[in-house]
């Protein structure tokens, strides 16, 4: 193809100028891609901020389920320990009771043999 010379008199002015717009575009596109980039980055850092929060909550939520399960644990504990004194304290009224009546039984009867 061939260029008249009337052409390259427009062409070669107009040639600056296409370079002008041709930087001013890839200008616009690394701006663009420079945000994109940094609206991910802040996206990232939000949702690991929301994870790291979930996982404290739920680390929080553990120690206090553990802690109502100790509290329970201890309780039924005491509660083990009452029954087993109140046991134990049955069981010496009744060993007690036993020995009163043995006693009071002694010399009641009498075996003879003949």
């Amino acid at each position: 193809m061939t260029i008249k010379p009337v052409d390259m008199q427009i062409l070669v002015p107009r040639a600056g100028e296409v370079e002008r717009i041709n930087r001013t575009v890839q200008g616009q596109q690394q701006t663009d891609q420079q945000i994109m980039n940094q609206l991910i980055q802040e996206d990232i850092k939000q949702k690991e901020k929301i994870v790291n929060q979930m996982d404290a909550t739920k680390h929080k939520k553990i120690d206090n389920e553990e802690k109502k399960k100790g509290q329970a644990n201890s309780k039924q504990e005491k509660d083990d320990d009452e029954r087993r004194s109140q046991d134990s304290a049955e069981q010496q009224e009744n060993a007690d009771n036993n020995k009163q009546l043995q006693k009071a039984n002694i010399g009641r009867h009498l075996d003879l043999k003949i």
